[in-house]
């Protein structure tokens, strides 16, 4: 585990919004989808590397402090939509986690393009630890939805939501330009250790 410049700095201050102010940790989530090449901490698990966004950080911080609070309110159980979508987005995420079980039943004896962009070879199918990382992203951005519309379901919060989206999207846009060759360039590069 290694954790970036960037880290360094929004780490602790995450920790800070987690004890004394929960609900700037929704903001900061919402304010950093945006930013999604934003790494707070680099991972080596299994020979893999992936990064941990920030708005992972926040998410997850958000979702430990406040979802008991989210789920009191009861909005699940108050509209049947809600209680629908929920259910299916539930068993949607079973069903990913059920087919885990595929490469591992195969056992390396199909042969399957590469997942990768660049890569062009074939390989065997086996069970491996992209199979967890890649399944844990998804069950996070599930259970993320689904407390995200929870805090929106009343149409104030949704559109201060949105403004906080909107200004993000904005300040994310503005902070690459185009060069004369019609090639995007960084303003701000990420410094990663």
């Amino acid at each position: 585990m290694e954790i970036t410049v960037i880290g360094f700095l929004l780490l602790p201050l995450a920790l800070y919004w987690f004890f004394f102010r929960p609900d700037f940790l929704y903001w900061a989530m919402v304010f950093a989808i945006p930013f999604s090449a934003t790494a707070l901490i680099n991972l080596e698990f299994a020979g893999a590397h992936s990064g941990v966004q920030a708005t992972i950080i926040f998410g997850t911080l958000w979702i430990i402090r406040e979802g008991s609070r989210l789920l009191r309110r009861s909005d699940i159980a108050r509209f049947k939509s809600f209680r629908k979508s929920t259910w299916w987005l539930g068993a949607f995420l079973g069903v990913v986690i059920l087919s885990l079980a595929m490469p591992a039943l195969i056992a390396g004896r199909l042969i399957i393009e590469c997942p990768d962009l660049d890569c062009i070879d074939s390989a065997p199918l086996s069970f491996g630890a992209r199979h967890i990382t890649q399944t844990v992203y998804l069950a996070y951005g599930v259970v993320l939805s689904i407390f995200i519309a929870l805090r929106n379901s009343d149409l104030r919060r949704f559109k201060q939501t949105l403004r906080v989206f909107l200004v993000s999207s904005l300040f994310v846009s503005f902070w690459t330009r185009p060069t004369s060759s019609g090639a995007t360039k960084i303003r701000l590069a990420s410094i990663q250790p």
